[in-house]
């Protein structure tokens, strides 16, 4: 709704022209940046580049969003990060951006998980960086900490995003038949407020795609996940206007995957009748699903920018299109897209020898290197809207 057109997405080189800094104002703390991302229940990521205490949560300014500064498209790593001046970041969401609050049980904290990871393991739900890794490095900071992590040095921000998260609670989805885990976006607010709150008094002188997963993995009908989209949707905005209370004052949600594309669910509802594939082999059934919740949450969005929150800005990110550039170019640059690196991968599974040729992970993960170039395609049609 507000994106512009961005890179034409069959042409995996164009020029970056986000090649400088960012600067967004906050009342108090001078510039920062509050980033959430919700994947149908993804991620927060909240930055700073003043060094100073937030006093208050209105001080902060909040950016929702799942984006990323100027990742170059080049898959050999060679290119240098652009940089960004930012001294914090705090970050919500599930495991496209865990970095080890799950570790205790997650088979994400075992090899093969984190073998390109530079110290191995991590609970990072991939083989390498995520998202709000290379956010860290361009904003040329240390490694977002989970915030389970009790002995972590937090001066540098804190990660509250937890594998399994959902945008709707426990209760609610169970009010739909639908078993899910405990960690819902509200859950994380709550200890994202509770942990400002307590920065406040010793220092007084940033989900929704699992809610479709649990349902798609419970065997419910097309017509039943139509009609979660509504309260997955609700929740979402919800989420926004508890971050406005808390001084947002610019957010960015992005949309759903195309969730046809992904191999985990490609291989759990094959079917050999060729008409339900779409040019790049994607169930198109499960596409037209993502698009009607993107839909939705475009134009709650809308409302919310018109009707409720006149003196906010809500900007919408379309990881659809993003996830598709990174599906064409890598069709176009012999990145494997149809097999997955770590096959029912876990402790003692052996992963592919090079993940950086493949898309996705582990099937419903995507690999460090889908990460960059999904990063690089938001970040040229996001960047602009921030400035």
């Amino acid at each position: 709704m507000f994106l512009g057109a961005g890179p034409n997405v069959d042409n995996p080189t164009f020029k970056s022209e986000t090649n400088h800094n960012l600067r967004v104002y906050l009342k108090h703390c001078g510039s920062g940046l509050i980033l959430l991302m919700l994947y149908h229940g993804r991620s927060f990521w909240f930055l700073s580049d003043t060094g100073k205490t937030f006093r208050t949560l209105a001080d902060m300014l909040m950016i929702m969003t799942i984006m990323c500064f100027c990742v170059p498209f080049a898959t050999s790593g060679r290119q240098p990060y652009p940089k960004f001046k930012f001294s914090q970041i705090y970050q919500l969401g599930d495991s496209i951006s865990d970095t080890g609050n799950t570790i205790l049980y997650s088979p994400c904290a075992k090899l093969p998980y984190g073998e390109s990871f530079p110290k191995g393991p991590t609970g990072r739900c991939s083989n390498g960086f995520l998202i709000i890794d290379y956010i860290a490095k361009a904003a040329r900071l240390p490694l977002l900490p989970p915030y389970h992590d009790t002995t972590a040095d937090f001066s540098h921000g804190v990660n509250f995003a937890v594998a399994g998260a959902t945008a709707l609670s426990p209760n609610a989805l169970a009010r739909k038949n639908i078993q899910a885990g405990g960690n819902s976006l509200d859950v994380q607010l709550g200890w994202m407020s509770s942990y400002f709150n307590s920065i406040c008094s010793s220092h007084s002188g940033e989900v929704g795609g699992n809610d479709y997963n649990f349902a798609m993995s419970q065997r419910k009908s097309m017509e039943e996940m139509r009609e979660m989209v509504p309260d997955v949707v609700d929740a979402i905005l919800d989420g926004v206007r508890k971050a406005i209370s808390f001084g947002a004052k610019k957010l960015v949600v992005p949309g759903n995957f195309p969730i046809g594309c992904i191999p985990g669910n490609k291989a759990a509802f094959h079917t050999d009748n060729q008409t339900a594939y779409d040019r790049y082999k994607c169930l198109k059934y499960l596409n037209e699903f993502a698009a009607y919740h993107n839909q939705q949450l475009q134009q709650g969005i809308q409302r919310l920018n018109e009707q409720e929150q006149p003196n906010a800005t809500i900007l919408y990110a379309d990881f659809y299109k993003a996830y598709m550039f990174a599906l064409r170019y890598s069709r176009t640059n012999g990145i494997d897209t149809e097999n997955v690196c770590c096959g029912m991968c876990g402790f003692g599974v052996q992963a592919c020898q090079n993940p950086d040729s493949y898309l996705s992970w582990d099937g419903m993960h995507m690999t460090q290197e889908c990460y960059k170039l999904m990063s690089a395609w938001l970040i040229h049609n996001l960047f602009i809207k921030l400035q």
